[in-house]
């Protein structure tokens, strides 16, 4: 037997476990909770960036906070916050006739506390990272009508 078998056997054990429950919808690997909520960490986030932004943006993301994003995921779980839920609300917001640069700053501000949950180790990874991607493109000049 080589040195490097038993480590093939029970990567193979994994592998089969991994595929057992692939094969059953259940996820590959069992997600660990960040144990705290999302409105919580919200205001956490708020009271961090009170004296680093400037008050209008400040007021801006407690806005946006209220009226955008707690009432969509309040009580979840930051770890429960995934890219579809993302594109979701902004999906959401434009149907209920919201501007694309209007969506794109919630989408911005979720992403700036997201952002903050990664440096926390909270989350892993930023589900509002770049969302550009899936926006409609906005349109910078303005069209002028002579």
């Amino acid at each position: 037997m080589g040195v490097g078998e038993p480590g093939k056997k029970a990567a193979k054990q994994v592998a089969q476990q991994i595929q057992a429950r692939l094969t059953l919808g259940q996820a590959a690997f069992d997600r660990h909770k960040a144990g705290v909520t999302f409105d919580r960490y919200a205001e956490t986030f708020l009271q961090r960036i009170e004296h680093t932004r400037k008050h209008t943006t400040l007021a801006d993301y407690r806005k946006i906070e209220g009226k955008d994003l707690l009432p969509v995921f309040r009580g979840l779980d930051v770890q429960d916050i995934t890219r579809e839920k993302v594109k979701s609300l902004a999906l959401a917001c434009l149907q209920k006739g919201q501007s694309p640069k209007t969506v794109q700053n919630i989408i911005r501000c979720l992403s700036s506390l997201m952002s903050h949950a990664v440096e926390d180790a909270l989350v892993t990874v930023n589900p509002a990272l770049k969302p550009g991607k899936f926006f409609p493109k906005i349109s910078k000049r303005r069209q002028v009508t002579p």
